[in-house]
């Protein structure tokens, strides 16, 4: 692993775009000694000053017992086509907020609550993330290659801000 000043930095902004595009990652808490992890699509709040990623659920679901009893999580954002890759830790709430709700509801999601917003056992996830790490190299596989065969030759690690991986500092 490089050092912390061999990578890059990345912004909220850099983050966001990435999190438009790829939409959903794997949402991971931590509950009663295990780690539980599954797919959850993230939306984003366009005029929203704070960094915050939100995700629909219902009261019921079983991660919502995991958010009230440790708010710590992590979500892993995977574009493997794209050679990109984000992980970010932080802090999760519910979040009852109607307008919110209404704010960044899409017709698609009718599809998991088909009562739509009148659903009462619908609400949010708040996912504030502290900490990140992004992957974000080039997405051709001869670029790729080429990188990769060009550290084989110097004899220099590949990675760090040639690979495009770096930081994100949050807080």
């Amino acid at each position: 692993m490089k050092n912390a000043e061999d990578l890059e930095e990345f912004t909220w902004e850099e983050v966001r775009k990435m999190v438009e595009k790829i939409k959903t990652g794997m949402f991971t808490t931590f509950f009663a000694e295990y780690v539980w992890g599954r797919p959850m699509h993230c939306c984003l709040d366009e005029d929203e000053n704070t960094k915050a990623l939100w995700i629909f659920t219902k009261k019921t679901n079983l991660v919502c017992d995991e958010v009230r009893a440790e708010s710590k999580c992590f979500i892993g954002f995977s574009a493997p086509n794209d050679n990109t890759y984000l992980s970010l830790r932080g802090i999760a709430t519910l979040s009852f907020d109607q307008n919110k709700m209404e704010k960044l509801w899409s017709p698609i999601m009718k599809a998991w609550y088909p009562n739509g917003l009148e659903d009462p056992e619908i609400c949010l996830i708040k996912f504030e993330p502290t900490k990140g790490e992004v992957w974000d190299g080039p997405s051709s596989k001869i670029i790729q290659f080429g990188k990769i065969l060009a550290s084989i030759v110097s004899g220099k690690e590949y990675g760090g801000k040639s690979a495009g991986h770096g930081l994100v500092e949050l807080t």
